[in-house]
């Protein structure tokens, strides 16, 4: 676990907090072990720590509805541990050969154990979190434009920050949102397993978080009980040549799943003071909220998890 002091005081050196890191990260399957996801529900659960998981999950959410990760389908596991829902039929047309359990996603687990350190009452500004590439995957938006529609928030949306990707950083981004007098934070590298609680922190200071694209973000921030919105600048996504992530090749949309983010645009297209029960009851639908268990219920299952092949 990590304190929100603890969380600030990581902000002072932004590269030395986005190196990569290999503490606590034992899963066989090294995705499950990104963000923390995997060693938070083991310690929520009383599994041991440094004992793999004998299945995969999604390590963010998912929003397409027709193919799979081929990594995911792949895996030398007898069972995925599904979410969101929508993608149950990919999975069912994709392979006979797995266990596809319907599963709460990792952050419910998270945040049963995440102590918020900031009253509602004292959330102040706007968290700017763009969905965020890799170096296979280059997310494109128009930055001057999205900017102009941060800066031209409510007042009481004031004032910005921007929560940068540790590829950002890398890459030396994050000095040139400083530049423009932007403070810029960070939840530190993919392989921290302290990166979810911080995250949260550093959320959870905030009166709005702000994204361009839909991603994991929106989520987490509903469930944190932070509202969300979506910027009017959506993102392209241009993917290398040679990477090739998903089963087979095609449509990663069905026209269904389509409309289902025209949707969640829609529904979370203004800024709000408040989260509606709309945008709550589409988060728990898709992070299936319904199906969290208790810590020996979770233990229980991933000892299951050990008899299929």
């Amino acid at each position: 676990m990590i304190s929100l002091q603890q969380s600030l005081e990581d902000q002072k050196d932004l590269v030395a907090l986005c190196r990569p890191k290999t503490e606590n990260r034992n899963e066989l399957f090294s995705p499950n072990d990104n963000y923390g996801f995997a060693h938070a529900m083991k310690r929520y659960s009383g599994y041991p720590v440094t004992e793999s998981l004998h299945a995969t999950f999604p390590h963010g959410m998912y929003l397409f509805d027709k193919l799979v990760l081929e990594s995911e389908l792949y895996a030398n596991f007898g069972v995925h541990l599904n979410f969101p829902p929508q993608l149950m039929q990919a999975w069912k047309k994709a392979t006979s050969n797995k266990k596809i359990m319907p599963f709460a996603a990792p952050i419910h687990y998270v945040l049963k154990q995440f102590k918020n350190e900031v009253p509602q009452v004292e959330r102040r500004g706007t968290l700017f979190v763009p969905v965020h590439g890799t170096d296979k995957v280059e997310v494109k938006f128009d930055r001057e434009t999205v900017i102009k529609e941060l800066r031209d928030l409510p007042e009481e949306f004031h004032p910005i920050t921007l929560c940068v990707h540790w590829s950002d950083v890398k890459r030396g981004q994050h000095l040139e949102f400083q530049k423009l007098g932007f403070n810029v934070v960070c939840a530190g590298h993919t392989f921290d397993y302290l990166f979810v609680y911080r995250w949260l922190h550093l959320a959870s200071q905030f009166k709005l978080l702000a994204g361009c694209g839909i991603g994991s973000s929106l989520f987490y921030s509903v469930l944190l009980g932070v509202p969300y919105y979506l910027t009017e600048e959506d993102i392209v996504e241009e993917m290398a040549p040679d990477f090739k992530p998903f089963n087979k090749m095609g449509k990663e949309y069905s026209p269904q799943g389509l409309k289902k983010l025209q949707a969640i645009r829609k529904l979370f297209g203004e800024p709000l003071t408040e989260i509606s029960r709309a945008q709550r009851d589409l988060v728990n639908l898709y992070t299936h909220k319904e199906l969290v268990k208790s810590p020996e219920a979770l233990y229980k299952l991933f000892q299951s998890l050990k008899r299929y092949k």
